[in-house]
């Protein structure tokens, strides 16, 4: 994959990197410090989204076997998650998400102004429960949709939420993508494809906190799965294991 886009930006020149700050921090010891602490951060809250998207789906296998009602119930869950907000509010937790994405990094400075801190940190925080129920409505009612840029969306709203409780002591740039990652890694278990997604996404500067953030949170949920397809890289074959363990 990495030398596919390496050849692919070559070619063409083009870089794809949808997810414009404003600034990006000069990195320093203090900023690594932070990623960590917000890949702890991201964990914990992406250990509350898997017991929401369980809770979820507990409830739906009450009625999996009425496609029709599982659909309605679904959509008007979905529906009714954007009456939560203030009428004009910018931000939507409908949708796939990554043009949502955008919203929430360009409107930081309006949201603070606007609502001022503690208020804009709370719809922050209602932004990102109302995205983790969405998603588990879509999942289970038998709608399309995935993990990855819901996940992002999550964290970058959760990361402007703590860099506005900071008072921007930890930069939005810095704890929007270390969120971003550490939530995400913590359901999928992806550090370094998740690390190298928002590298490129971003910009290449960010790389060593969203490295520390995305570990800190891998280590933090190890125990904890989602996806239940994924299994540890362990040898199956008795014959294979004999095979690594036989004296040589």
């Amino acid at each position: 994959a990495v030398l596919s886009y390496s050849i692919f930006d070559a070619l063409t020149g083009a870089e794809f990197t949808p997810y414009h700050f404003s600034f990006l921090p000069a990195l320093t010891f203090t900023h690594f410090l932070e990623s960590i602490c917000i890949g702890l951060i991201g964990g914990l809250a992406a250990t509350f989204f898997i017991y929401v998207f369980r809770a979820i789906e507990n409830i739906s296998e009450h009625i999996k076997n009425h496609t029709i009602l599982l659909a309605v119930m679904g959509g008007l869950s979905i529906g009714i998650i954007p009456t939560l907000f203030p009428s004009g509010f910018p931000i939507t937790p409908l949708f796939w998400s990554e043009y949502q994405i955008k919203d929430v990094i360009t409107n930081q400075g309006y949201l603070a102004n606007h609502y001022g801190i503690i208020l804009a940190v709370g719809l922050l925080v209602l932004l990102a429960l109302a995205k983790m129920i969405s998603v588990g409505c879509t999942l289970h009612s038998g709608f399309k949709g995935g993990f990855i840029f819901p996940m992002f969306f999550i964290g970058a709203s959760l990361g402007l939420a703590v860099s506005l409780i900071s008072h921007q002591t930890i930069p939005a740039p810095l704890s929007m993508l270390c969120m971003m990652a550490a939530i995400n890694v913590a359901v999928t278990k992806t550090p370094v494809s998740t690390s190298i997604l928002l590298t490129t996404l971003s910009g290449m500067a960010m790389l060593p906190v969203i490295a520390a953030a995305s570990l800190t949170s891998f280590f933090l949920t190890t125990n904890v799965a989602l996806i239940r397809t994924q299994q540890h890289r362990r040898v199956r074959n008795p014959e294979v294991s004999a095979a690594f363990t036989r004296p040589q």
